[in-house]
């Protein structure tokens, strides 16, 4: 007895979703429903996609590093400390500034900032970082000489003011009051062109190939 009613209930739950199934089908329920999942998942799919084509950065850029300020740019060997000079920091140039105000030479993100405010770090792109480091052994000064006027992780642009700094205060205090811009992170094959001689500030004095 209890098996013949086992049997008919298993029967019922078998066929009777396979017809709601086939009827739902029929009227293009279930299709509807399943495009729209579909249609959601291709969605979210090509928000990653997009997202990540806005973080690369097309081969062959091009990245122009204008001059922060007004002075001369010279050979990074000239730097008077041998770390920045025998290019273990990377590659740049060395600026004898002839003022204090100091602005961003690329669009880019505040990625680095030293407490002594003596030494910025900004992240251009994935590839691309480059530090700006005010004068030599001028870490001990403890910030004094430099108002810094950006914080980390903020975006700035070519031409925004990072430091105004008394020149007058790290030339006696410091070993120098040079300025020192270098490629902590650049992309592998990368050429770097490099522009000596008397500046103005936002000429052109590097840019990054590749």
């Amino acid at each position: 007895k209890y098996m013949g009613l086992f049997a008919i209930d298993m029967v019922i739950a078998i066929i009777i979703p396979f017809v709601l199934t086939f009827i739902f089908r029929r009227v293009g329920f279930l299709t509807k429903a399943e495009d729209e999942v579909k249609s959601d998942e291709n969605s979210q799919v090509q928000a990653v996609v997009e997202a990540k084509k806005d973080a690369e950065v097309p081969a062959g850029t091009v990245i122009s590093i204008q001059s922060p300020l007004a002075g001369r740019a010279k050979n990074l060997s000239e730097a008077p400390d041998p770390v920045f000079a025998q290019g273990v920091m990377g590659q740049g140039v060395v600026i004898e500034p002839t003022e204090g105000e100091l602005v961003a030479p690329v669009d880019g993100v505040v990625s680095v900032l030293f407490p002594t405010k003596h030494a910025i770090g900004i992240t251009i792109d994935d590839n691309t970082q480059i530090l700006i480091h005010f004068g030599t052994d001028s870490a001990k000064l403890n910030g004094k000489g430099f108002e810094l006027l950006v914080k980390p992780n903020q975006k700035v642009n070519a031409g925004d003011v990072l430091w105004n700094a008394d020149l007058k205060y790290i030339k006696d205090n410091a070993l120098d009051e040079n300025i020192i811009i270098v490629f902590t992170k650049i992309k592998d094959g990368a050429e770097i062109e490099k522009k000596y001689g008397k500046m103005q500030c936002h000429d052109m004095m590097l840019r990054v190939n590749g």
